[in-house]
C-alpha cells in the first residue's frame, strides 16, 4: 500500500470518528446536534503548539481540522510546510513518513510553490510573505543538507531512483544548491517588495536563526524526555522489584504465621489431649476430703498408740470441723487449739502424715476441696474457689494447684469440659 492510500485511509477513518464524535443522541427523541468546530481539539493551534516535537500528531491534527471545517485546504497546505520544514524531529519525520533523507524539505517546497499560485495567498501581501518565508527557509535547509551529503554521502544511501551514482554526485549536489540557492534569492528578492527590504531580511534571518535554535533545544529536550522516561521506567522497575520483595517476605512471613499456627493449635491439642488424661488420674486418686474417725484411726493402728491417738484427734478435728478451710488455719493456731508446741505439733505432722511439715498437710487438704469445687461448681471464679478453699491469695493458689497436680486451676476446668 502506497503513502497516498494510507493518507486516504487515514483522512476517511478521522471523518468517521469525526462524525460519530460530531452527533450526540438523546434518549427524549430529540434530533443529533452537530459539534461546532470550536467545540474540538483540532484546531491550527493545536497543532502548531506540538509540531516541533512530534510532527506525525500535529499533520494527524491538521488533517482533522480541514474535516471539522476548522481549517481550509490551502490553510492546512501552509502548515503542513511549515511542519515539514521547520519541525524540530526532521530524520524521524523522515523514517515516520516512510521518505528518504530530505524529502520533508522539497515536499514543503512543492507545497509552498503551489501556493503562491493560489488565489488567496496571491490577493494578500501577508500570506505571500509567510509562504515565502517557508519557502526560504526550505532552500537553506536543503542546501545544509546537500552540503552534509557532499561531506557524508552514505548516510543519505537509501538504494532509490533519486540517488545519483557516484560519477553524478557533485553534478547532483551542484545542481540543487545552485536551484536553492536561486529560490532563496528569488524569494529575498520577492519578500523585499513588501516593505523594507533590509528589515524583511533581517526578519527572515531571524526566523531562519530561531529555527535553528529550536532545532537544538529539541535535541536537548528528546534527550530529557528520554532520561526522564529511563528514569521513570528504572523506578517502575525498581518499585516492581521492591513489590516482589515484599511479596515474598510477606508470603514467608504468611508460610510462617500458618506453621507456628497449626504448630501451636497441635500443641495446644496434645496439652488439652494430656490434661484430660491427667485429671482422669488426679480423679481416681483424690483422697476423700472428709475421712472419718476410723479410717484415721485404722491407717495410725502400727503407730504408738499415745501418738497416733494425738495425731489421729488432731487429724479429725481438721477435717470434721473443716478447719482448713479457714484462711487463718496454720500450725499457730493448731497449737494453740491443742495446747502443744509448735515443735511436737510439727513432730507429729512429719512423723504420721505424707505431707513434709504443717502448712503442707493443711495445703493438701485444701486443694482437695479445690479440685471438688471447681468439679460441682462451675459458676464460680477462681478467686471464689481460692477463698472458698482458704487460700488467702488467688495466685498463691494457683502456684499450689499447679505444683500439686500438674495443671493450673483454669485448664483443670477446661479439661473437665466445663
Amino acid at each position: 500500500m502506497d503513502n497516498n492510500m494510507k493518507h486516504t485511509l487515514h483522512l476517511i477513518t478521522l471523518a468517521i470518528v469525526a462524525v460519530l464524535m460530531g452527533c450526540t443522541d438523546s434518549k427524549d427523541g430529540k434530533t443529533k446536534n452537530m459539534l461546532q468546530p470550536t467545540d474540538t481539539i483540532y484546531t491550527q493551534e493545536a497543532a502548531m503548539a506540538v509540531y516541533d516535537y512530534d510532527p506525525v500528531r500535529a499533520l494527524q491534527i491538521i488533517d482533522s481540522a480541514v474535516i471539522v471545517g476548522n481549517l481550509s485546504d490551502w490553510q492546512a497546505d501552509m502548515n503542513r510546510a511549515r511542519i515539514y520544514s521547520q519541525t524540530r524531529l526532521k530524520e524521524r519525520l523522515d523514517s515516520l513518513m516512510h521518505w528518504p533523507a530530505g524529502a520533508r524539505l522539497d515536499t514543503a517546497r512543492a507545497i509552498g510553490e503551489r501556493l503562491l499560485r493560489h488565489d488567496s495567498v496571491k490577493n494578500s501581501l501577508e500570506e505571500q510573505q509567510d509562504v515565502l518565508e517557508i519557502l526560504a527557509y526550505a532552500a537553506r535547509r536543503i542546501v545544509t543538507v546537500l552540503n552534509d551529503y557532499e561531506q557524508h554521502p552514505d548516510r543519505y544511501h537509501d538504494g532509490t531512483y533519486r540517488e545519483p551514482t557516484a560519477d553524478r554526485r557533485q553534478d547532483y549536489i551542484r545542481f540543487y544548491r545552485t536551484q536553492a540557492e536561486n529560490f532563496i534569492a528569488t524569494a529575498y528578492a520577492d519578500l523585499g517588495k513588501t516593505g523594507d527590504m533590509q528589515a524583511t531580511f533581517e526578519r527572515l534571518e531571524n526566523i531562519i536563526n530561531d529555527a535553528e535554535a529550536r532545532e537544538h533545544q529539541a535535541r536537548y529536550r528528546a534527550l530529557e524526555q528520554k532520561m526522564a522516561a529511563d528514569r521513570e521506567r528504572m523506578e517502575m522497575e525498581a518499585q516492581a522489584q521492591r513489590n516482589l520483595y515484599f511479596a515474598v517476605i510477606v508470603c514467608i512471613l504468611l508460610a510462617v504465621a500458618l506453621a507456628a499456627l497449626a504448630w501451636y493449635f497441635w500443641q495446644m491439642r496434645i496439652v488439652k489431649q494430656k490434661n484430660r488424661y491427667l485429671v482422669q488420674y488426679i480423679e481416681k486418686t483424690l483422697p476423700q476430703p472428709l475421712p472419718v474417725r476410723e479410717r484415721v484411726g485404722e491407717s495410725l493402728e502400727h503407730l504408738p498408740e499415745e501418738d497416733s491417738a494425738l495425731f489421729a484427734q488432731i487429724h479429725d478435728t481438721i477435717i470434721r470441723e473443716s478447719l482448713y478451710l479457714s484462711p487463718n488455719c496454720d500450725r499457730q493456731m493448731l497449737t494453740d487449739r491443742f495446747g502443744l508446741s509448735k515443735e511436737r505439733l510439727g513432730s507429729l505432722f512429719v512423723q504420721y502424715s505424707d505431707a513434709k511439715n504443717v502448712a503442707g498437710f493443711i495445703n493438701g487438704l485444701r486443694l482437695v476441696h479445690a479440685a471438688q469445687l471447681l468439679t460441682t461448681q462451675p459458676d464460680m471464679d477462681i478467686r471464689e474457689v481460692a477463698t472458698a478453699s482458704g487460700f488467702g491469695s488467688h495466685q498463691y493458689f494457683s502456684t499450689c494447684f499447679k505444683q500439686r497436680f500438674g495443671l493450673s486451676p483454669t485448664d483443670y476446668r477446661a479439661a473437665k469440659g466445663l
